[in-house]
């Protein structure tokens, strides 16, 4: 772990803090929303085994068989009435303990279900890697919490939730797990548990200077096959991982972390010169580093940087220029505490981020690294990331009536 235990005098020692996490992350995998997207994957992963809970007369089941055999059709038009998603509403609530329970690992993969399904060839014995060897729950849940974080419906809940699921010491000893670290490091630090998150950061960042000579193919497909060499795209991940985990260090509440966090920050602006890279994310931590640093004209030069950026909205940019009038007062701790602190901060690198991630190709991704099948796992999330924009609704009453008095009417007797 990169954090020494303490037991100076009412500070908690490093153990209770990630105690603390994930005791908020148990409860986080227990929204509705999670609940019922846990729901509609033990449907399929129970597909041919038929053990679970789930009564094959639910209309939750129903809406899932129907939603595949048009998926597999070559529809992408899928269409469930919102008066059975009112009824699985229903449902959902009277399966919600055992959604909270059910381990859905017990259950074959996703992928191996989807494939018997779409190939008409039932599974032999109805057990994990019976039609694809080597492929698992675990690699399976990876690949998923890379797919899920940047749709819309979805996003970082079911992300979280996918790569939670994830045993990281069953996954191969390579760059995708050292991927992975840092993706699931990403996860914790934007649900705000920022010392899970320093610890998956830092066992990446020790794989990473393990090594040296790794290579990371998904990296060139992230930046639109730009011509990058193994070393470069060592250096992305590394940099990544540095980022994030400054970001973490800088959100914790102990002084000695805070400070901790510039040196991450350092290294990852040391390692964009070395790639040659120059864009909004640099810029943001140019700038907060030149405010830490008291290097106004370091601060300015990245805050004129991004003003020119098209991914920030109005809000941020009349916080960017607040910023500079702060600094041409020669007031840099005015620009700190009153514009520019570390949630702001923290706020434009998301934002990034998830813009930079909307972007991807990700079936690209997937066929760089190898995974069997992809177009299916696409379609599957695409079919999941569509009804998830109902799913958001099915999952509360509230929003449920706001739908509309002449749909509400007819369906009121099933809500109620």
């Amino acid at each position: 772990m990169g954090l020494l235990l303490t037991t100076c005098s009412g500070e908690k020692t490093d153990q209770e803090l990630l105690d603390e996490d994930l005791s908020v992350l148990n409860e986080a995998l227990k929204r509705d929303k999670v609940l019922v997207y846990k729901l509609l994957k033990v449907t399929v992963r129970d597909h041919y085994t038929q053990k679970s809970d789930i009564p094959s007369t639910n209309t939750l089941s129903k809406a899932v068989r129907y939603s595949l055999n048009q998926i597999n059709e070559g529809s992408s038009d899928v269409d469930i009435s919102w008066t059975d998603w009112l009824k699985a509403y229903r449902e959902y609530q009277s399966l919600k303990s055992y959604a909270i329970s059910v381990d859905e690992d017990q259950f074959p993969t996703l992928l191996e279900n989807l494939i018997a399904i779409y190939t008409d060839q039932p599974l032999q014995s109805g057990e994990e890697g019976t039609m694809l060897p080597g492929w698992t729950s675990d690699k399976e849940h990876s690949v998923l919490s890379f797919l899920t974080l940047p749709t819309k419906s979805l996003g970082k809940e079911i992300a979280l939730y996918e790569a939670s699921k994830t045993r990281t010491e069953t996954l191969a000893d390579d760059s995708w797990k050292a991927g992975f670290l840092t993706q699931r490091g990403i996860l914790y630090s934007l649900e705000g548990l920022y010392y899970l998150s320093e610890r998956e950061l830092t066992e990446s960042i020790a794989w990473l200077e393990d090594h040296p000579n790794a290579a990371f193919p998904f990296i060139r497909v992230l930046y639109k096959d730009r011509l990058l060499l193994a070393k470069d795209t060592w250096l992305g991940v590394h940099a990544a991982n540095h980022l994030y985990r400054g970001i973490d260090r800088m959100m914790m509440e102990r002084e000695k972390d805070n400070e901790r966090a510039l040196d991450d920050f350092e290294v990852f602006l040391v390692d964009c010169n070395e790639l040659g890279w120059n864009d909004e994310l640099v810029w943001i931590i140019q700038t907060y580093v030149g405010l830490k640093k008291q290097d106004r004209e370091q601060a300015i030069a990245g805050l004129q940087q991004l003003k020119t950026s098209t991914i920030f909205g109005h809000s941020e940019q009349k916080s960017i220029d607040e910023a500079i009038a702060y600094l041409n007062k020669k007031d840099p701790d005015g620009a700190l505490t009153g514009v520019y602190d570390k949630v702001f901060m923290a706020k434009l690198v998301t934002k990034y981020v998830f813009y930079k991630l909307s972007e991807i190709d990700w079936e690209k991704v997937l066929k760089e690294n190898n995974v069997p099948q992809a177009d299916k796992i696409i379609a599957f999330n695409q079919f999941i990331n569509e009804q998830g924009k109902t799913l958001n609704k099915l999952t509360s009453v509230d929003q449920l009536k706001e739908k509309g008095k002449a749909w509400y009417d007819k369906a009121k007797d099933i809500v109620q």
